[in-house]
């Protein structure tokens, strides 16, 4: 058993797919999906996301399976109205937890009893951010990364664009809230602050954490809470268990 999450602190877990890839490795994280989840793993046509779904589903199996000192097989989920996962009782499980994976890494994010969401995207995948742009960006967001150029203006996008969706992802909302209605500003460091405009929320409820997991990767992290956590940043090869 991994040692319990305490409630001033956040986890992020992440890894890479390729890292995963020999035979037994394999085998043994889809030994932890449930029928579902190999029924639909089964399905993807392509082995880059077969493979990023089964790293993706069974290491987070194996990390709360780890923290909450139970068999990862035995874990259930429930969704919720706008797609967002969570572990199902009875008993109630402590932890929250909220997944996000693209091409080359997957990452969670795992707190007690606070609702958090986590995006990660490819750098090297956003081209077209003069047509993105404006259609999910508030106008300030917008201005800001109409200013830049090139790589500087790709991964400025991309840090607001995280945000966002890492806030909505915490909300559990999907894209039912507005993009345009609530605004990021980055800081100087790793933290953002976020302001609303028509959205019943309140700023000092949120913490926000830029992630640089991999030179190839943006990601960001919100967390709802009146204080902010310590993250911890963890590789999945630190997680106890199969299949290291």
């Amino acid at each position: 058993m991994a040692e319990p999450v305490g409630p001033d602190e956040a986890r992020v877990f992440y890894a890479r797919p390729q890292d995963f890839a020999a035979p037994d490795q394999a085998a043994s994280l889809a030994a932890l999906l449930s029928p579902d989840e190999r029924a639909r793993h089964a399905r993807f046509r392509f082995p880059d996301d077969r493979q990023l779904y089964l790293v993706a589903h069974g290491l987070l199996r194996q990390s709360l399976g780890a923290l909450l000192g139970s068999d990862p097989v035995d874990l259930r989920f429930q969704v919720g109205p706008h797609g967002k996962p969570r572990l199902a009782g009875p008993p109630e499980p402590p932890l929250q937890f909220n997944l996000s994976h693209t091409s080359g890494l997957v990452a969670w994010v795992v707190t007690r009893d606070r609702a958090a969401g986590l995006d990660v995207e490819d750098r090297r995948r956003m081209r077209d951010v003069d047509g993105v742009a404006p259609h999910c960006l508030a106008p300030s967001e917008l201005a800001d990364v109409q200013a830049r150029h090139g790589d500087d203006q790709r991964d400025r996008f991309l840090a607001y664009w995280t945000f966002k969706e890492a806030y909505l992802k915490a909300r559990g909302a999907g894209l039912s809230l507005p993009l345009q209605e609530f605004a990021i500003a980055i800081g100087q460091a790793a933290g953002a602050t976020i302001a609303f405009h028509g959205i019943a929320d309140q700023p000092g409820d949120w913490q926000l954490v830029a992630l640089r997991l991999t030179g190839d990767h943006a990601g960001a992290l919100a967390i709802q809470t009146p204080q902010p956590l310590e993250v911890k940043l963890l590789e999945a090869a630190e997680i106890p268990g199969p299949p290291r």
